[in-house]
């Protein structure tokens, strides 16, 4: 989990602006109590800050959430003691310095929770209004242990405010005699610790009590603390008072006339520090929030020895609800900080946990809600300790203060406040709702976000525009493509397990490359811990037309299960290097080499496919020290499947008869192996990350197909194909963040490696006249080709970011300004090589009727003379093709902000980009172009909890590598060729886009906004005829085209329907734990092919891949111990290929799918074992998938086209956690 800020409300905005202790006199009537060597920064990003946890790479976070988690906490809270600064204040060390602002109006300050780390604080504002009282407050614990910010119930001064705030002698004088109190106060409680720490051991051994008594939003004066039955002392009228207690325990009373508003058993140890801010209401429970300078352990009280109390462990227990009057809350997590053991509240919402004595802090968490940290608990030997604890869903925000509170990664929550806090239209998909709808892959994932769909199952359609116009970041940097020809992303590489969100950023922003038109995948991966975890999972499952079904497969390689090629389907190591090279040699030469392939085709019918196996393990931890944090998070995951598929596939000449069809069963043993290891180290201000990642995904096909085709001879046929390829990527990133006292600069790096190998692709076909009754033979036509393709693709990276926050310079109050640069510069150099071969029998020399090819095609007729089968390369020169790609990207811009109300952000860009490709008959293609790409962004806050969105962004799409070189290419995966466009041109798109957003609380949303992109020199496919009624694809600039639409998406606790009158009692109780998760996109396109398409059937049509609507809808269920989420997803109509010489369009039909998802806590996952203490709970998970049994259907026309069938996935998982 990481800390973050949640976002101040309207009214705290202008106190976020600092000035220095020379300007403030002049320019401001708040002046500090103590003046810093070095004033903090405020941090305004205008551009994306790529690694922070709330500002992860690929979108900036709005400066309307004040600073970000470093800023916050860095920035603010590195302070050193200046020449203005009397001995430390309070008794505190330089470390807990507390430094304030005062306006000319009462003022209490505000004591910020513990910081989680140490020299890491905790910022708080307070503006109560203009003219009012502000106070500033930072905090950073000494004591370094692993606590995290927690909310503070307390609230800030309400006196009225004077007539004006200005720099008139009576007005700072009559200032200065009500800040009188205050000093005083804390004069005497740094005397008073001075005195004791001289006096040592002779004290007797004494503690300090700093204590703020407040009623509502005043403070409350006449207030008596009662130590032992003892009157010590009271609040005056700023509702403060100090005082000193002896070490040991002690019974403290606060009582406000005869009401007893607070009753404490504390228990104080020699030199402690405590701070106590008790929170009077009117017919509720005070609100009380303790904190001190260290936590030791329980003194022995007198007659008893400190064996004895060693030996006596206590109880800590407790009920956590929602709210004062709210409802329980069940398995919430429940941790003991500093010793790492956890438990989790049951369905009534109680915990106990046993401990030995001594003061805890606990942290207590839920996906649900703002996370609480409670100090000073003091666990009795022999006696139970109660502590009852309220929660929040909505963050704490008490009168003015902006309260903070745990950031956890992943979650809902974390994933409202990215989308929300971003100055650009983003959405967001968080590892909590990956988990909930049951994915495997960030491809699976990003189909539940609004306008999103998926093409092949791997690749990513935003808002109608192909997967052409999208652009995918890992960490902020570029990927490589391991696609021999499309050069896009399969998002199925990347499993859930590394992922801590993805951010879908669908406006564009000068921060970024601007070679993207649809939207901008950003994904994250998981960050080092705050708290030590260890996870581990195994996982099962099926498919409906899978498992313990029969299936296909083949004699591969004995490390097929890896994933791996154990060298059996290598090229054999007698091919010569080149296709000339092999001709050249003799005859006997060449077939001798054909002998050398391996010879094991047959294919074999598996009677029982296995199940689904998978494991995963995830862990991290951090390392306190005291010259910084230092961590690491790692992740290792496996998983192994068997699936059958079948499909039907026609090809239409002419009519509405097929002249082709196939009906194709296939088996696909797929593996998948990936492991991330993330470091970090945090230091002052500034922090390193390394990223290295690497992944293994491999699949290997066995298919039959049976059909005819009346085209070629009117035949019927039977196609075998065998098929392995390996696709993996490793990179390593290098990412740093430094904030200086004028700047902040942040920088990242990159190299990465992707390679896709897939060796020894034979296919092979019998044939025989169709409607003959007659055996099939070897089709001499067809011939037995063996293709081996390698592409291997290299990237380097790096880019940088600098911010300059301009209000030091402009001196006011409503505006704030930064400025922002950076750079991006990306290398890549690709290379693609097919070799192809066949072997070829002779007419009338073999018996071609054997049913077996290795019958066929042997040692034995791969003679020295080609007298029977003849073995030969039919490779062409632009099978192999290298590229160099080079990118380079400056940009400038600006964030503004006036008052409260207005946010805009805007820059150019000046992007460059060369392509050169060379093919292997020396064929050369590329471009080298630059534009210049603007951006604006406005934000306009209708209220705390409401905005709207209006963005414009120019951007460009540039051509795929193999489409710049006028040359033939053969597509290794689909045996299609094609034909390059040296005169292809960049597709530039200008995009507009207006959302309006409400959050009503942390974990609530409605949005609504529509979309316009205007496309100009669209990159279309061309279709050349050829004869025959066939056609060959080439690429073409289309004219122009344009694409808009609808979205509008909610995320609602059904909690609400109470306030429409629904009773709270019986079954209806439940719906509090209900929530909805619903959004619709209504989308159209029109593209204009113009006059260079002659083949095309319609020269005006849709965009490929644009779906006229999606719908996603969930509904889940959070209990106590049990999750259900039922999910839909619908997709709309969309062009899957246009038609050409008088055919129609293709078309896939709609489809929707159903999933279902179930979760069970487990209190104690192994109780046959015993105590063991670190093993913790655990979770059963259950998933289906597709349970509909829907099809993809494709129709060209009225006629079925296309028709895949894939069957229902069913899982079940087993996770543990290690504490």
């Amino acid at each position: 989990m990481q800390q973050s800020e949640i976002r101040q409300p309207a009214r705290a905005r202008q106190a976020n602006s600092f000035l220095s202790p020379d300007s403030a006199q002049s320019a401001s009537p708040c002046l500090p109590l103590c003046r810093p060597s070095t004033p903090p920064q405020t941090r305004r990003f205008a551009s994306p800050r790529p690694v922070g946890r709330m500002q992860q790479s690929g979108i900036r976070q709005s400066s309307r959430a004040f600073q970000t988690r470093k800023s916050a906490s860095r920035n603010a809270c590195n302070l050193r003691l200046g020449p203005a600064c009397p001995a430390p204040l309070g008794g505190f060390n330089k470390t807990e310095i507390k430094r304030f602002y005062f306006c000319n109006a009462p003022s209490i300050p505000y004591l910020a929770g513990n910081s989680g780390k140490p020299d890491r604080g905790t910022i708080s504002t307070s503006h109560v209004r203009p003219a009012a009282a502000c106070t500033t407050a930072c905090h950073s614990r000494r004591t370094p242990q692993p606590a995290t910010p927690f909310t503070v119930a307390a609230a800030s001064s309400s006196a009225a405010p004077l007539a004006a705030c200005t720099h008139s002698t009576g007005a700072a004088s009559l200032m200065i005699k009500k800040l009188v109190p205050l000093l005083l106060l804390f004069a005497f409680a740094g005397l008073a610790t001075a005195q004791d720490d001289a006096a040592g051991d002779a004290s007797g051994g004494t503690g300090d009590i700093v204590m703020f008594v407040f009623d509502g939003d005043a403070p409350l004066a006449g207030a008596r603390l009662i130590i032992d039955g003892q009157e010590v002392s009271e609040t005056g009228d700023d509702g403060g008072l100090f005082t000193s207690l002896t070490s040991g325990r002690h019974k403290v009373v606060v009582q406000f006339k005869n009401e007893k508003i607070v009753d404490l058993d504390l228990l104080t140890a020699e030199g402690e520090q405590i701070q106590i801010i008790v929170n009077r209401r009117e017919g509720q429970k005070a609100e009380v929030d303790i904190e001190s300078t260290g936590a030791g352990p329980v003194l022995v009280q007198e007659g008893e020895s400190a064996d004895d109390a060693a030996t006596k462990r206590g109880l800590l227990e407790g009920i956590i609800k929602a709210g004062a009057a709210g409802p329980v809350v069940g398995d919430a997590r429940v941790t003991v900080l500093g010793l790492g053991r956890a438990v989790r509240t049951n369905e009534n919402g109680v915990f106990q946990i046993e401990l030995p004595p001594g003061n805890y802090s606990l942290k207590v968490s839920h996906a649900d809600y703002d996370t609480q940290t409670i100090d000073n608990l003091r666990v009795i030997p022999g006696k139970a300790v109660t502590a009852n604890i309220t929660m929040s869903s909505e963050g704490i925000q008490l009168a003015d203060y902006v309260v903070t509170a745990d950031y956890i990664e992943g979650s809902i929550a974390s994933e409202l406040s990215l989308q929300r806090e971003s100055t650009q239209v983003i959405s967001v998909i968080g590892a909590e709702q990956i988990s909930r709808t049951g994915d495997s892959d960030a491809a699976e994932a990003l189909q539940r976000v609004s306008g999103l769909t998926l093409e092949q199952g791997k690749y990513v359609v935003v808002r109608g525009q192909p997967f052409r116009y999208t652009l995918t970041q890992f960490n902020g940097l570029p990927l490589p493509s391991p696609d021999p020809i499309i050069q896009a992303i399969p998002l199925d590489l990347f499993p859930d397990t590394i992922l801590s969100n993805i951010q879908v950023q669908k406006s564009y922003s000068v921060d970024q490359p601007g070679n993207f038109g649809g939207g901008l995948i950003g994904l994250h991966t998981r960050s080092v811990p705050d708290e030590d975890f260890f996870e581990l999972k195994v996982s099962t499952g099926g498919n409906s037309r899978s498992t313990l079904d029969e299936g296909l497969t083949y004699d591969g390689s004995e490390d097929d299960y890896l994933g791996d090629d154990a060298g059996d389907r290598a090229l054999p190591s007698a091919i010569p290097g080149s296709e000339d090279a092999l001709f050249n040699l003799s005859t006997a030469e060449r077939q001798a080499i054909g002998r050398s392939f391996n010879d094991i085709v047959l294919f074999e019918e598996e009677d029982d496919l296995p199940p689904d196996v998978g494991f995963e393990a995830v862990g991290g931890k951090s390392f306190p020290t005291e010259h910084g944090t230092f961590g690491f998070v790692a992740t290792g995951s496996y998983s192994h499947k068997f699936r059958n598929e079948k499909e039907l596939e026609r090809t239409f000449l002419s009519g509405t008869e097929p002249s082709i069809e196939s009906n194709e069963t296939r088996t696909d043993r797929e593996v998948q192996i990936s492991g991330l290891l993330g470091l970090s180290g945090k230091w002052d201000s500034h922090e390193l990350i390394s990223n290295t990642f690497f992944i293994r995904d491999s699949q290997d096909r066995a298919q039959f197909s049976t059909g005819f085709n009346i085209q070629s001879g009117a035949s019927e046929n039977q196609s075998y194909l065998l098929e392995f390829q390996k696709r993996e990527l490793f990179l390593t990133q290098l990412i740093g963040e430094h904030e200086f006292e004028y700047a902040n600069f942040d920088w990242r790096v990159q190299t990465a490696n992707t390679d896709r190998d897939r060796p020894d692709r034979r296919t092979y076909s019998y044939d025989r006249a169709f409607g003959s009754s007659a055996p099939f033979t070897f089709s001499i036509a067809e011939n037995y080709t063996r293709n081996f393709n390698v592409v291997e693709e290299d990237i380097n990276s790096a880019a940088a970011d600098l911010e300059i926050p301009l209000q030091r310079w402009i001196n006011s109050e409503t505006v704030e300004l930064s400025l922002t640069g950076g750079f991006d510069i990306d290398d890549r150099e690709r290379d693609s090589q097919t070799r192809r071969f066949t072997f070829r029998p002779q007419a009338g020399q073999v018996d071609l009727t054997l049913p077996n090819v290795e019958q066929i095609i042997n040692d034995g007729t791969i003679d020295d003379d080609a007298d029977l089968v003849v073995f030969r390369e039919v490779s062409g020169g632009n099978d192999v093709y290298t590229a160099d790609v080079s990118t380079e990207g400056l940009y400038l811009g600006m964030e503004g902000r006036y008052s409260e109300w207005l946010q805009v952000v805007g820059g150019l860009r000046r992007t460059n980009a060369d392509y050169s490709v060379v093919t292997g008959n020396g064929i050369n293609g590329g471009f080298d172009e630059s534009f210049t790409l603007p951006a604006l962004s406005i934000t306009g806050y209708l209220s705390d909890s409401m905005q709207v969105r209006a963005a414009f962004g120019e951007t460009v799409s540039y051509p795929r590598i193999v489409e710049l070189a006028e040359a033939l290419f053969f597509d290794p995966d689909t045996g299609e060729v094609f034909i390059g466009n040296a005169d292809l041109e960049p597709t530039e798109i200008t995009s507009y886009d207006l959302r309006w957003e409400w959050y009503p609380t942390a974990l609530e949303t409605v949005t609504a906004g529509i979309f316009y992109k205007d496309l100009t020199n669209t990159i279309e496919e061309q279709f050349i005829p050829v004869g025959g009624g066939n056609f060959r694809t080439t690429f073409t600039n289309g004219e122009s085209g344009e694409i808009y639409g609808l979205e509008v998406g909610t995320r609602l606790g059904l909690d609400r329907l109470h306030k429409l009158g629904v009773p709270r009692d019986g079954i209806y109780e439940q719906l509090a734990k209900m929530y909805v998760q619903a959004d619709i996109a209504i989308t159209d396109s029109e593209v204009d092919l113009g006059s260079g398409f002659g083949a095309a059937t319609n020269r005006k049509r849709p965009l490929t891949g644009q779906a006229d609507r999606v719908y996603n809808l969930q509904l889940g269920y959070d209990g106590a111990t049990h999750d259900l989420t039922l999910i839909l997803n619908h997709v709309g109509e969309r062009l899957d290929r246009g038609g050409a010489g008088g055919l129609p369009d293709i078309y896939q039909e709609p489809t929707t799918f159903i999933d279902l998802t179930y979760s069970l806590a487990i209190p104690d996952i192994l109780p046959v074992i015993g105590d063991l203490p670190f093993i913790g709970e655990g979770q059963l998970k259950l998933k289906g998938r597709n349970l509909l049994n829907a099809e993809e259907e494709y129709r060209q026309g009225s006629d079925l086209q296309r028709l895949t069938l894939f069957g229902r996935t069913y899982s079940a998982s087993l996770k543990w956690n290690f504490n």
